[in-house]
This record gives structure tokens, sequence and C-alpha cells, in this order.
């Protein structure tokens, strides 16, 4: 059986972080929205470490990118 990944963004004005979970691992980049490229900051964790990370995030304003475009791609399967 082959492993799906699942991608998420979230944003805060040009400011964002992509969210990638790799079965019980994910990883957590940071990233600009606008040019929809990598700012080189990321954190690799189990998921559960990752999932507080978000709260924080969501309690700072950010909020989740309903539909994640194509152009994403190359960062969520970094």
């Amino acid at each position: 059986m082959q492993r799906q990944d699942y991608s998420f963004l979230y944003q805060k004005n040009s400011d964002g972080y992509l969210v990638t979970i790799r079965g019980d691992f994910a990883e957590m980049t940071r990233v600009n929205v606008v040019e929809k490229r990598s700012q080189y900051i990321k954190l690799e964790a189990p998921v559960d470490v990752i999932r507080q990370s978000v709260n924080q995030l969501i309690g700072r304003g950010y909020r989740q990118v309903k539909a994640l475009e194509l152009s994403w791609k190359a960062l969520a399967s970094d």
C-alpha cells in the first residue's frame, strides 16, 4: 500500500507555512505566499508536534487556505 501525503497552506498576508503530512511524520516550511517560494525555514517532526505548531499559528492569525493551487506542488512534494 502506497502512502498518501497531504499538504495544507496556512496564510497571513504574504507570509505562510506549508504543512505536509507524510504518514506519522510531518514538515512545516515557511513560504512567501506571493512569490510561491520557500523562505528556507523548515521544521520536520512527528505529526503531533507539527499539529501543536499549527495551533500556535492559528492563534497568531494564520488561516488555512481552502484550495491549494497546483503551483505549490514542487514545495509540497519536496
